[in-house]
């Protein structure tokens, strides 16, 4: 597993508990807001897991060896998993989830391999220079390493494709992704982010998107009479509701600022309803009317969230031009991630005509507003490719 992907984990159960990893509606989406739309690979492996039950599994066992031999057996035997990559999954699972060291294992295929060479009689062959390659981390420099210990690196998240690496013949350091024979080991860059689905649990205001330096809409004035300032009075009562698990009280009064027009109420019961909480059933219809209905009022995180599921297809059939379009209208009022969003539409031509020129403006607005590292990773990323 990558290793930005096995931090992001532990950040989960740092910051949520482990429930947030072995209950599947959560963790779903504790993933797409932790994430932002990187690590698909990944995920979509956790979610297998989950639907085995596999977290649940090894948080109860308390013998490692046995959890690991009946974890594996399960996700490989029951869902067609492969070997090494269930080996990988189980063993990322039990070092987050327990905290145990990740373990030096071989595969079934790895240990029949070693048994052919062993039977093989050993041929004699001109030695040949092997390339030897040199690694600049955080002012430090390390080698030199071999090709395949360069590919161990990359497998644990040692190696990144911003790293910066050399080797002889080259005239200066280079990202790794801009070395041929390095890049091919490399995963690809982010999509477009994935739909924010903040939890509003145990701190239940939804926060804004990441890096998003959108202003809250001003509430409008609901026809029952109360003012702007009272909405946000309303709603910070509701919010201590919450914090002393008065859930019912607490969605009364969010449903009833939310009907009257008040966006930040709407926005917290599209996020109920995603995932059924605070004693809301879970329903995908009643999520997506209150986020359609806040970003209708100009909400710039409910218009990229509503952006994204159009450009994903989460929920909704998939259309690139109408995700562009509430990207834009979230850029417009200052949400970030939508203009990383528009940045890697540019770049693909996914919803609009391909414009790298576009790209790289979109690029820079967004890296202006909080998402430098993304932003900045995507532009090298062109002008490693000679596109810019």
């Amino acid at each position: 597993m990558d290793q930005g992907f096995i931090d992001i984990l532990k950040t989960i159960i740092k910051e949520q508990g482990k429930e947030a990893v072995i209950d599947s509606a959560k963790c779903k989406s504790f993933l797409a807001d932790y994430t932002k739309g990187e690590f698909k690979k990944e995920s979509r492996f956790l979610l297998q897991a989950l639907e085995a039950k596999l977290p649940k599994l090894i948080d109860k066992e308390q013998d490692i060896e046995i959890c690991f031999k009946k974890s594996v057996r399960i996700i490989v035997e029951d869902y067609g998993m492969g070997e090494g990559i269930a080996v990988d999954l189980v063993d990322t699972l039990i070092h987050v989830l327990k905290g145990v060291p990740f373990p030096k294992r071989e595969t079934a295929f790895q240990k029949n391999e070693s048994k052919n060479k062993q039977n093989k009689e050993p041929q004699k062959e001109a030695a040949v220079p092997k390339e030897q390659y040199y690694i600049s981390l955080n002012g430090t420099n390390s080698g030199p390493f071999e090709l395949e210990t360069m590919k161990e690196k990359i497998k644990k998240g040692e190696l990144k494709r911003e790293t910066s690496v050399w080797k002889e013949g080259m005239k200066e350091w280079a990202a790794a992704s801009a070395v041929k024979e390095l890049s091919s080991f490399l995963p690809p860059s982010a999509p477009p982010p994935a739909p924010e689905v903040n939890i509003p649990q145990p701190k239940p205001v939804p926060p804004t998107s990441s890096g998003s330096t959108a202003q809250t809409p001003k509430p409008s004035v609901p026809s029952g009479g109360l003012s702007a300032s009272n909405n946000e009075e309303k709603y910070k009562e509701a919010i201590e509701h919450i914090k002393n698990k008065r859930d019912d009280q607490a969605v009364s009064i969010m449903k009833t600022l939310a009907e009257n027009g008040f966006v930040k109420a709407q926005y917290f019961l599209y996020q109920c309803y995603w995932g059924g909480y605070n004693g809301v059933q879970q329903n995908y219809d009643k999520s997506f009317e209150w986020l359609h209905k806040a970003a209708q009022q100009g909400y710039a995180n409910a218009q990229n969230t509503l952006g994204t599921l159009y450009y994903s297809g989460i929920l909704i059939a998939k259309d690139h031009v109408k995700g562009v379009e509430w990207y834009h209208k979230a850029a417009a009022n200052g949400n970030s991630s939508a203009m990383l969003a528009l940045g890697n539409s540019y770049r693909d031509g996914n919803g609009v005509q391909q414009d790298y020129n576009k790209a790289v403006q979109w690029y820079n607005k967004a890296a202006e507003n909080g998402e430098s590292a993304a932003a900045q990773r995507h532009l090298s990323k062109l002008k490693s490719e000679g596109k810019i």
